[in-house]
């Protein structure tokens, strides 16, 4: 930590600037204007609101939390300080010559508020500026615990760490892991709700909602029907799956449920199968709640959702009477996006720990046994990861190189932790990264992330033709047509459970004449697939909401290729 004082004079800015250049000596020079930029803005307002007294700023540089901060104080009476801001000197470092509405400032003032506080106490005003982070070091960090878990995992697999390895992942590894995703899950269903509620205040009339839910929906569907056809076409070309292992299966079945938490799963999978608990009418029932407490306890994302639609659209219509309900909504989701920002700050430690345990736990076995199946279903997630770039193309008319740049963090941070609602609060803030606006994102990446599920229908469509091969079962048009509708349907209201694919592949090979329990056969590697599905998941998800979002003409096209 750097201290220094500096008089008020004419020449205080250049003395500030040069005593933070100094000290940022070998950093990038973007990074030293952009900083440079919100020091100078704040020393401004800090001069222009001092007491009659103050002859003095103080100006404080430290390290916290990997993050350089500027600490500015001077006395003086309290001010609305991001009102007072001029920002002459960030519309001109931003090149923007004319301001019409007032746009080019709120861009500017966006990007203060996320990265300058102010306060006011004891009679002295403080600014605090923030570097932004620096997001590559963050990538080599995510990457860096996945190797490290990989490497960790094959290690414990010693026959002389035998007895260390169970306690370290029973009584360590296993319990961080727990505990990260049940905070998820605490906070993901508050999360959902609210951030669409304060997305749908913010719409004016009906008709707006009308537009962009459409698109989206339209869009999600197609996606899903794409990702099918995918599924389909490798599946003719490299067919998987051989008659003679079927009289293995009862084998495998045997293997599978020795163990107590696979059985549990299989058996739950089977019964909602055999009871159709699941159907395609329940779905359809099942969207609206029973009461408004429900939702949140079972997790149920698509109720959730309809809940938060239809509240949303009240506190739209009654904004203008009554804002503090509004404004009741927007901060308590910025308050568990908040918490929300603090809990994934622990995203390095539980992806170490949960590929540490993968690795140590998968039986290189069980993987020979479904080979072809595994790297048929992991290369037609590969191909959709492709399509999306190239419906960027063609719906969007833009490069999708910007989109890749942007947002490989989050597909390798939903790959790692296997699950798209873990990684939804980083796909947020990278679709806001790429220009698209709050109010779109706010609505579409949680809405993606309960009816768009690409990743997972490709997997079960590879699977039902798996199986249905394995059976001796004829593959006709007539069948491929009733997996399609089937699975588009089923994904809509995918259940809230662990193994949930597991449950709807269940539901679909009954469907074609396949025994139940023949899902013996994927459970081995399911929690591979999941983490490549999670991926594809999330990036459908930005995929389409960064195309409605340009179909609309409401992408920034300069925050995009910036």
């Amino acid at each position: 930590m750097i201290s220094k004082e500096f008089e008020i004079t004419e020449n205080i800015y250049n003395d500030v600037h040069g005593f933070i250049h100094e000290s940022f000596c070998g950093k990038k020079k973007s990074e030293d204007k952009k900083l440079m930029l919100f020091v100078q803005e704040s020393l401004i307002s800090l001069v222009e609101n001092k007491s009659d007294s103050a002859d003095k700023v103080s100006v404080t540089i430290k390290n916290a939390f990997g993050a350089t901060q500027v600490i500015l104080v001077c006395e003086g009476s309290k001010f609305s300080f991001l009102e007072n801001s001029k920002l002459e000197i960030a519309l001109s470092f931003e090149d923007m010559e004319e301001d019409k509405d007032g746009v080019a400032r709120d861009l500017v003032l966006n990007k203060m508020s996320k990265q300058v506080k102010y306060k006011h106490a004891k009679n002295k005003n403080v600014v605090t500026v923030t570097e932004d982070k620096d997001q590559h070091k963050e990538i080599f960090i995510t990457i860096g615990a996945i190797i490290l878990g990989i490497l960790f995992g094959f290690l414990l697999k010693a026959p002389s760490l035998n007895s260390f390895a169970d306690s370290l992942l029973g009584n360590i590894f296993e319990p961080v892991v727990t505990m990260f995703v049940d905070a998820l899950h605490m906070l993901i269903g508050p999360i959902v709700f609210l951030a669409v509620v304060s997305c749908l205040a913010q719409f004016k009339s009906f008709s707006e909602i009308g537009k962009l839910g459409i698109r989206l929906i339209g869009m999600y569907i197609f996606t899903t029907v794409l990702a099918v056809a995918i599924g389909f076409s490798l599946f003719s070309i490299f067919p998987v799956g051989d008659t003679s292992i079927a009289t293995e299966i009862s084998g495998v079945i045997e293997e599978t449920l020795d163990d107590e938490e696979e059985s549990g799963e299989l058996l739950e999978a089977a019964e909602l199968a055999e009871n159709g608990s699941y159907g395609i009418k329940d779905i359809i029932v099942g969207i609206v709640p029973a009461n408004i407490i429900e939702p949140f306890a079972n997790s149920n994302l698509l109720q959730i959702l309809f809940l938060a639609i239809i509240i949303g659209i009240g506190v739209s219509l009654i904004s203008n009477e009554y804002p503090v309900v509004k404004s009741v909504f927007d901060g308590l989701n910025s308050a568990f996006m908040t918490i929300m920002g603090y809990i994934c700050k622990l995203i390095p430690i539980v992806i170490f720990c949960n590929m540490a345990k993968l690795v140590y736990s998968m039986g290189a076995d069980a993987l020979k046994s479904i080979l072809g199946f595994m790297v048929l279903a992991i290369g037609g997630i590969i191909c959709m990861m492709i399509m999306y770039n190239v419906l960027i193309m063609l719906f969007a008319r833009i490069s999708p190189l910007p989109f890749i740049r942007k947002y490989w963090k989050t597909s390798i941070t939903a790959l790692s932790l296997s699950s798209s609602t873990a990684a939804m609060p980083l796909s947020m803030e990278s679709c806001k990264n790429m220009g698209i606006p709050e109010k779109i994102v706010s609505f579409a990446i949680p809405l993606g992330s309960t009816i768009n599920m690409d990743g997972s229908s490709l997997v079960m469509s590879i699977a039902c033709l798996f199986m249905a091969r394995i059976y001796g079962i004829e593959i006709t048009p007539s069948l491929l047509i009733s997996i399609l509708i089937s699975v588009v349907l089923l994904s809509l209201g995918a259940p809230s459970m662990a193994g949930a694919d597991v449950a709807i592949i269940a539901i679909l090979i009954s469907q074609i004449g396949v025994p139940v329990y023949a899902i013996a056969l994927i459970m081995g590697i399911d929690a591979i697939l999941d983490m490549c599905q999670a991926m594809s998941n999330t990036t459908g998800d930005a995929a389409v909401t960064l195309i409605v979002s340009k179909m609309m003409g409401k992408l920034d096209m300069k925050k995009y290729y910036e």
